[in-house]
């Protein structure tokens, strides 16, 4: 048996390699980056519409809750831009009544530009 020279085969691999690990290792960071921002804009829509039901008498405006959604982004460090929230039955105004109860809804949609 004769022994080949196999000298520079791992480095050879390496540089075959290294570029789908990086796009793969990438990949998963963008992914967790993009499902960290829609988490951060589902806790704001969360606390608008918290505030919006614990808060009062009187019962806070649409403008109000948006505020206080928009200003959990900006703690956070998310552009306030790229959301839009909607606040539908805000102000004493409820969009519809379910087994009694007045229903609120407090909606975001994001732009691009969330993180």
């Amino acid at each position: 048996m004769s022994v080949r020279n196999e000298r520079g085969a791992v480095a050879t691999e390496f540089a075959l390699l290294l570029p789908i690990f990086l796009t793969i290792l990438i990949g998963i960071i963008e992914f967790g980056m993009i499902m960290y921002g829609r988490e951060i804009v589902t806790n704001a829509t969360r606390e608008g519409a918290r505030a919006g039901i614990t808060q009062g008498p009187p019962k806070l405006s649409t403008g109000a809750i948006t505020t206080i959604a928009s200003n959990y982004l900006v703690n956070t460090g998310v552009n306030p831009a790229n959301v839009t929230f909607t606040a539908v039955g805000a102000g004493g105004g409820a969009q519809s009544s379910h087994d009694g109860q007045d229903v609120y809804m407090l909606s975001a949609g994001t732009g691009a530009g969330v993180p």
